[in-house]
């Protein structure tokens, strides 16, 4: 059995731009019933209020060759104000792609963290997860953390994942060769973060709607050491 979740949002939000610049304060009420496997379903709720923040500065939107990306997010409840526990949770990301020639160079990083008494009252949602072809390629999407007594991944209160890509040309300026290396896991002890690591080779099309990607990646960990395929459309950001 997975994690079954159902859940419901809402709230407001003030959001303002400043050049490259985006910014928003919100608060919102997130009722969310989740199960964990065999194991119970619990019902949370939570009112949250927080920040955030981000800048994209892209010589191109539909297929970036230069420039940089940061978003970040924190937010915060309070066990007596309508919220099961309390915690702050942040959560960061910053990538950059640097053309040297006719090779382009990518980097990405990404980390958070969760401070609450109570981790086990936290819903799917709010939880940390990793693997999948926006965190770690190699593995299936959210299948990194911590995990319970029969083996299922539950989520962890850090996160932490990083990647490497090169792209060269190989048909003309719309068809690009790649190949990456990425680590990472979500993970509840800074003793045992246990970093999954993932490499490959992928194919990047500039198409009219934007950079279509697929990458095939192999993982070094885990028990299941097979290639993966990874399609996506967009900048993987």
């Amino acid at each position: 059995m997975g994690i079954t979740t159902v859940s419901s949002t809402t709230g407001a939000q003030w959001a303002r731009k400043f050049n490259l610049w985006t910014s928003s304060l919100y608060s919102e009420y997130l009722l969310e019933r989740s199960q964990f496997g065999a194991e119970p379903a619990q019902t949370s709720g939570f009112l949250l209020a927080g920040a955030r923040l981000g800048r994209r500065d892209l010589n191109d939107p539909l297929f970036p060759t230069q420039g940089s990306v940061l978003s970040g997010s924190l937010s915060a409840a309070a066990k007596p104000v309508l919220s099961t526990a309390s915690l702050v949770r942040a959560h960061l990301m910053v990538g950059g792609l640097y053309p040297v020639g006719d090779w382009v160079f990518k980097g990405r990083a990404e980390v958070g963290g969760i401070a609450t008494h109570e981790f086990s009252a936290l819903p799917k949602s709010l939880r940390f997860f990793a693997g999948g072809d926006q965190s770690v390629r190699g593995y299936a999407y959210q299948s990194l953390g911590p995990k319970d007594a029969t083996g299922l991944v539950v989520g962890g209160q850090y996160l932490f994942t990083a990647s490497i890509d090169v792209m060269h040309p190989v048909y003309g300026r719309d068809w690009w060769g790649a190949a990456f290396v990425d680590t990472g896991n979500a993970f509840d002890s800074f003793k045992n973060i246990g970093l999954n690591t993932g490499a490959g080779v992928g194919l990047r099309w500039r198409s009219p709607v934007g950079m279509v990607r697929v990458d095939v990646a192999y993982p070094f960990t885990g028990t299941r050491r097979m290639p993966r395929l990874h399609l996506g459309i967009g900048a993987s950001f």
